[in-house]
């Protein structure tokens, strides 16, 4: 319609269609703001959040187009680190993985917490796409030894270490990572994925 909101009502109406999960009128209505209002205060979360919208539908170019700019308009932004992240998971997405694991490895070594445990967790998953299962299992562990806290990027890592370890032969450690899956995570949807992949294993040793 031609009725003209306030940022705050854009906004509003954004994370309204975030949590609902349509990413597409998310970024709709945070286009609007970065149309209508130019203040630096805005378009600085904008950008990021639009980066993010776009993440959400795969849409890899537009996603680290709006990552980039933030970058370039705002050094020093408080989103330095996820939006290097969001850049490292368009390559990823885009099935970059020699770019995305640097600009993982990036994020590693310049933040800790949560940026750092889902960089390692991502830069395991890369592996585990290229079939070096071996660094991919290294990857997991890190997170599961330096980001214990971090429950969700832990229960991931275990999942992606199981497949790893599956991948280099070694099923009794493969199960022994579903079996610690299953029994930290019970409710969990990882704790599924690690049931039926225990299915598939079966009951002998590795």
């Amino acid at each position: 319609s031609g009725l003209k909101l306030s940022p705050l009502g854009y906004w509003t109406l954004a994370k309204c269609f975030h949590y609902s999960g349509d990413y597409r009128r998310e970024a709709e209505f945070y286009e609007k703001i970065l149309n209508q209002y130019s203040e630096e205060s805005l378009t600085e979360e904008v950008q990021y959040s639009l980066g993010q919208a776009y993440l959400n539908m795969n849409e890899w170019a537009r996603s680290r187009e709006f990552f980039q700019r933030l970058l370039r308009t705002f050094p020093g932004t408080k989103f330095e680190g996820p939006a290097n992240l969001g850049l490292a998971r368009c390559l990823q997405g885009e099935e970059k993985y020699k770019e995305a694991i640097n600009t993982f490895e990036a994020v590693i070594a310049r933040w800790r917490g949560e940026p750092a445990a889902e960089a390692l967790y991502r830069t395991g998953d890369c592996y585990l796409e290229e079939g070096d299962y071996q660094k991919a299992a290294l990857y997991y562990q890190r997170v599961l030894i330096l980001y214990s806290h971090y429950k969700d990027w832990v229960a991931r890592s275990y999942l992606g270490a199981g497949h790893a370890y599956e991948g280099l032969g070694q099923k009794e450690k493969a199960r022994e990572t579903y079996e610690k899956l299953v029994n930290e995570f019970p409710k969990s949807d990882y704790a599924k994925r690690g049931e039926e992949r225990l299915k598939l294993l079966g009951g002998g040793s590795g």
